[in-house]
């Protein structure tokens, strides 16, 4: 488990801190441990897959709150007064 960790802890420290690593730079890095640049592929793509559920995460939400907002009779005089911010 130790491996597992020390692995997750460099691939996070490339993905994250670019440039840190000497004169070889990153690719330096991911010559010396054999299957860390696999391993960071893999890594990155988990990052992009949740920056991207968080992305539609947040669109779905400012979604249901506009919608409340503009739409529910609850609101109608923060309706009517952001109304009145757009017609001047």
């Amino acid at each position: 488990m130790k491996i597992l960790w020390n692995r997750t802890y460099w691939i996070e420290k490339f993905l994250l801190t670019p440039g840190r690593f000497g004169k070889n730079g990153p690719s330096g890095l991911l010559n010396v441990v054999p299957g860390l640049r696999d391993e960071m592929h893999l890594q990155k793509k988990v990052y992009d897959l949740l920056k991207m559920h968080h992305r539609q995460k947040l669109k779905r939400e400012l979604y249901e709150v506009s919608r409340q907002i503009f739409h529910n009779p609850e609101y109608k005089t923060f309706q009517q007064e952001i109304d009145q911010i757009f017609k001047h």
